[in-house]
């Protein structure tokens, strides 16, 4: 059942928008899905066209997932009837009225989202082979395109807004951090932990029944599963020498491919190298992006894109002030400020990575990219006594805040749907397509 709980709603008016990030062209290991223009962060269109199915990974390497993982209409809009078309309405409206208490079935403020279907020009640079909203019959013209890359105007229905010509300017900032193996109820209304519960959850939106997916431990299945939707057969922590996945099926290679930028903030790395193993308070099963040979050039160190992409964390502070975060921004703490380890001189785990929270989650909420309608996810790997519930926190100018929850059932695959359904990405990835978006903590759904 779905407790329904009346909270108060965050309202904000954000008109500030963010520049379109730099993000830079990346081979996922077969051309044919790749740009012929050295820059160019668009799918090639003859190469999009070329794949309705959206094998962007080729049939021959995920055969496994052949009936799983394709896009499916029905699964990405929720079967809600056709009431929750995601078209990125918060891009558009400062959404003060709070959303309907006795329609617990994904607030979604239609009545201001129906009117703006063509927010994103139907995201012709995205996966056009099937849009994402608006159910355009590309399958006329798909071809009549072959070889160019669209990059048209982005089109809105406002005139207090100028958005750019790229995808990643018209799309929210989305954070998330992860912190380590702890329970829910060892985190809420823990006096180790002030800052959580004294002030971001009064704000925040929260989940009571967030659980790591079933049986999935330890910790480095559940940043897989956060990546990818799975565990990819993988139940240690061992590191990508052996772990390391050929797939190109996976988060942050869906986002390059539809031009959307990223970035893995990871505390303790140096920053010269793609970071393939524990350096210091950096452990890398804590790291997912480098177990996938399209990031790290199939275990380069020396790898450019992983470099470029995987960065130290004390550079976010820097991004976040001259507003050039990318869209997608996922940050690892260091092992003492993640809950991981007791760690001097405070020696408690929890209180540790809530006073790291403290001073750094500010950092994040103070920023333009935030207040443009930015998203902050905080939540825990794995519980620490069986699949938990485990914590998951969510601050926006447009989650309902005020200390709402619910007790729907969440696990990682809940916060990847929402992440892809945010930046309008397909196929939704394995467990994905099977699970419940959190959709509910939104006053208006990104």
């Amino acid at each position: 059942m779905r407790d329904h709980n009346d909270g108060h709603y965050a309202n904000h008016h954000h008109d500030d928008r963010l520049d379109h990030p730099h993000s830079r062209d990346h081979h996922l290991d077969h051309d044919e899905h790749h740009h012929d223009h050295p820059g160019s962060n668009h799918l090639d269109h003859d190469s999009a066209a070329d794949h309705h199915d959206l094998h962007l990974d080729h049939d021959e390497h995920h055969h496994e997932h052949s009936g799983a993982d394709h896009y499916n209409h029905d699964n990405l809009l929720h079967d809600h009837a056709g009431a929750e078309h995601h078209d990125h309405d918060l891009l558009l409206h400062h959404h003060d009225q709070p959303a309907a208490t006795d329609d617990h079935v994904h607030h979604h403020d239609h009545d201001s989202g129906a009117d703006h279907h063509d927010l994103l020009n139907h995201h012709d640079h995205l996966h056009d082979d099937h849009d994402y909203l608006h159910h355009l019959d590309h399958y006329e013209h798909h071809h009549e395109h072959s070889g160019a890359d669209h990059h048209d105007t982005q089109t809105t229905t406002t005139t207090t807004l100028t958005f750019g010509t790229t995808t990643s300017s018209t799309l929210p900032a989305v954070f998330v951090i992860l912190m380590e193996n702890h329970d829910w109820s060892n985190i809420r209304a823990n006096v180790s932990a002030p800052f959580i519960n004294d002030t971001l959850l009064p704000m925040a939106s929260h989940a009571e029944q967030y659980r790591n997916p079933p049986g999935n431990h330890p910790s480095e299945p559940n940043y897989l599963w956060l990546e990818g939707g799975t565990n990819f057969g993988i139940h240690d922590d061992n590191s990508p020498a052996s772990n390391h996945q050929t797939t190109t099926r996976h988060l942050v290679s869906l986002l390059n491919a539809a031009g959307v930028s990223w970035k893995a903030y990871q505390e303790d790395i140096s920053g010269t190298a793609c970071p393939l193993t524990d350096q210091g308070s950096y452990v890398v099963k804590h790291d997912p992006f480098v177990f996938f040979d399209d990031v790290t050039g199939s275990n380069n160190p020396a790898d450019a894109y992983c470099i470029a992409h995987v960065r130290p964390y004390s550079e976010l502070a820097t991004d976040l002030s001259n507003n050039t975060v990318a869209r997608y921004n996922f940050i690892t703490p260091n092992v003492c400020h993640d809950m991981h380890d007791s760690c001097a001189p405070l020696n408690d785990e929890v209180k540790q990575g809530d006073a790291w929270l403290s001073t750094q989650v500010p950092k994040i909420l103070a920023s333009q990219p935030y207040a443009a309608k930015g998203v902050l996810f905080i939540t825990w790997d794995e519980a620490e006594t069986g699949d938990g519930p485990i914590g998951m926190i969510v601050l926006s100018p447009v989650v309902k805040g005020g200390g709402y929850s619910n007790r729907i059932h969440y696990t990682h695959s809940s916060t990847l749907r929402t992440v892809e359904e945010i930046f309008g990405v397909n196929p939704l990835l394995h467990d994905a397509a099977n699970a419940t978006d959190l959709a509910d903590l939104f006053v208006t759904f990104p």
